[in-house]
């Protein structure tokens, strides 16, 4: 566990590489359920700093010509179903982002 916790330091020191490359998790996570063991690195993030990392090559917008548009977005009425998953993959990109420069990044500064 150490030699991880020293990767991850490592990491977050490396601030010039156009490629970024880390082996293990990047946010904690919990088994749901509770019931197998937890992971957490917030000390190092506490202590030693954050990246906001985005995946982005791991997501792509769907091609509407070949997804059941009603299928994929049934809570959404079918005539607007194809305009909604057009915008919809934008829009999370812009959530998430939202999501680790507000949520990671400024949220503990907000707390007393």
């Amino acid at each position: 566990m150490n030699h991880f916790r020293d990767s991850q330091k490592a990491w977050l020191k490396d601030k010039d590489s156009r490629v970024e490359l880390i082996l293990g998790f990047v946010e904690p996570c919990r088994d749901p359920a509770g019931l197998r063991a937890g992971f957490e690195s917030e000390d190092i993030r506490d202590t030693c700093g954050f990246k906001n990392v985005m995946i982005a090559n791991r997501n792509r917008p769907p091609n509407l010509g070949l997804v059941n548009a009603e299928k994929e977005a049934p809570f959404v009425a079918a005539e607007e179903a194809r305009e909604y998953l057009s915008h919809e993959y934008y829009s999370s990109e812009i959530r998430i982002a939202a999501h680790e420069l507000l949520g990671h990044g400024t949220g503990n500064r907000l707390a007393s």
